[in-house]
């Protein structure tokens, strides 16, 4: 299917169902890849339920290659604290485990240092700028401490530990260098 046809069908997706629901929509997102599905995503956050559109969006956020893209949209629709709706009952679990202070770590580059996205484990977070997708020219690891009250969310999937959460204060910031 070339980009427009994609488009189309997109379009004609959104303008004909009246009322999304989470069971709907989601079962229509497969057909967009990771660096479409956000924007599709993004689209009905006004035609969802606050807690339908949260839930989307949490179920699809590590299926997200382009959130970096798209950070300062959702900083406007993304709740202040903590949503159960942008976590599986398992990362819910692990969430409430968290100790009240978390250590977290963002692997990036210069210019993307404001990111949503975190974890929890330094090792993970190193690695990324490596990665063929989210490359940096000059890597850097970024650390901060944040209360859990300040996590929007934690996210298991694709073993990356990430937490989401909105400008944290960065209590340190190291080069890194490709690993051997």
């Amino acid at each position: 299917m070339s980009l427009k046809e994609r488009e189309n069908e997109f379009n004609e997706f959104v303008f004909y169902l009246k009322a999304p629901t989470f069971g709907a929509v989601n079962n229509h997102i497969y057909k967009y890849n990771s660096f479409e599905k956000l924007e599709f995503i993004l689209a009905f956050r006004q035609r969802m339920g606050r807690r339908a559109w949260l839930k989307l969006l949490g179920e699809q956020w590590s299926n997200c290659d382009n959130i970096g893209f798209h950070s300062e949209e959702l900083r406007k629709y993304l709740p202040e604290k903590a949503s159960k709706n942008m976590m599986s009952d398992e990362e819910f679990k692990a969430f409430c485990d968290l100790p009240d202070l978390v250590k977290i770590y963002r692997g990036c580059g210069l210019s993307n240092q404001n990111g949503l996205s975190w974890s929890l484990q330094r090792d993970v977070a190193e690695a990324l700028p490596f990665q063929n997708k989210y490359k940096q020219d000059l890597p850097i690891l970024l650390v901060a401490e944040v209360k859990k009250s300040s996590i929007i969310a934690l996210k298991l999937e694709r073993q990356e530990f990430e937490v989401i959460v909105n400008s944290p204060q960065i209590i340190e910031q190291f080069n890194l260098t490709k690993r051997k």
